[in-house]
């Protein structure tokens, strides 16, 4: 997986996954993150646990068995 350059090009839901609180203390700016993440389609996590499944859900199909 390789990281996103912000310079260069939109993510892909493969390099990234947004993880939100409902209740932060910034709730303007992750109104801001949820928008952009919606528009280059990053999935968006509201809990960790969530957060955790869909990373390893991405990890999973990027990795091939060479068996």
């Amino acid at each position: 997986m390789r990281l996103h350059n912000p310079l260069q090009e939109s993510p892909t839901p493969e390099e990234g996954i947004l993880y939100c609180l409902p209740g932060c203390p910034n709730p303007e700016r992750n109104r801001y993150l949820i928008h952009l993440a919606h528009r280059y389609n990053i999935p968006v996590c509201q809990s960790l646990g969530h957060t955790v499944t869909a990373a390893l859900a991405i990890v999973d199909a990027t990795i091939t068995c060479s068996c």
